[in-house]
């Protein structure tokens, strides 16, 4: 058995695929058992997968909330800033027009009195110099006569009292109509001011609004654009073989080489009709027996 092993050996077209099997063989059960491949996985994206999914994770559950922005303020000008001034200011004094006309009408009064009380001594220092003249200012006629104008002055007095009074209801419904009428037109003022004001407020909310939401979509689109980049180009896995692997790779490809060498050898030789040193051709027989 071991002489037929070694002749099929020696033997150049018999042993080179047996050879060539064997190692094949071996190499195919080397790679089978030893040959572990490593997993690995090549991802050129792996920094922007992992701050999108971070990006998300905190996106998660959350809503934008609205701020104001003080940059969309519009500036007040300074004249409507004045105007805005003298407004208040006039809504905050109220009816103060009456009290200081009815403050003007008690000194008023006051003047009057004191200059009827003047001109009532005046009158009754006449009448006694009068009496007095004629030895009578004793008399019932000179004291009937300084008392009647007395009554006269008191009479006045009265009369005086009265038209002030008249006059102080005249002048506090004017003033006081005045006082409305000029408050009316604070508030109409006032009112077309706040509905400008207003205005500015509302387009400064609207311009707040819309740059949340372009802040918003800038961010979503660059999400999404991330999200595109990702999910076109996944993580893509392979398997790394190790020393044996290799090994047995090699000894395969030395296996296929030989019965490859062994094939274009074999076709050679039969073409040709030539024979190498130490093989026996198939068809030795027939050239000896033509001799």
């Amino acid at each position: 058995m071991l002489k037929h092993l070694w002749a099929i050996l020696k033997n150049e077209d018999g042993g080179l695929p047996l050879i060539a099997g064997l190692l094949m063989g071996g190499s195919t059960i080397l790679g089978a058992t030893a040959g572990k491949n490593k997993q690995k996985t090549i991802d050129p994206y792996s920094a922007l997968r992992g701050d999108w999914q971070t990006w998300l994770r905190s996106k998660l559950g959350t809503s934008t909330p609205y701020s104001y922005n003080e940059d969309f303020t519009t500036q007040q000008p300074e004249v409507e800033s004045a105007l805005q001034s003298t407004i208040l200011g006039g809504l905050n004094k109220g009816s103060g027009l009456k009290t200081d006309i009815m403050g003007t009408m008690d000194k008023y009064q006051q003047a009057r009195v004191a200059s009827l009380e003047k001109q009532k001594g005046k009158d009754i220092e006449d009448t006694q110099n009068m009496y007095n003249r004629l030895g009578l200012v004793s008399s019932s006629p000179g004291l009937a006569a300084q008392d009647e104008v007395r009554s006269d002055y008191g009479l006045k007095l009265n009369e005086l009292n009265a038209d002030v009074a008249r006059e102080g209801i005249g002048y506090e419904m004017d003033a006081t109509k005045l006082s409305e009428d000029i408050i009316n037109q604070y508030m109409g003022q006032a009112q077309v001011l706040g509905g400008q004001q207003r205005g500015y407020q509302q387009e400064s909310m609207k311009m707040s609004m819309a740059d949340i939401e372009r802040m918003i979509n800038e961010e979503m689109g660059y999400g999404q654009q991330a999200a595109g980049v990702l999910g076109s180009n996944p993580p893509e896995t392979y398997f790394e073989p190790n020393i044996w692997s290799k090994i047995a790779q090699g000894g395969q490809d030395i296996g296929s080489m030989m019965l490859l060498s062994q094939i274009l050898g074999g076709n050679k030789l039969s073409t040709a009709g030539t024979t190498k040193v130490g093989s026996v051709p198939k068809y030795q027989s027939i050239i000896g027996s033509q001799r």
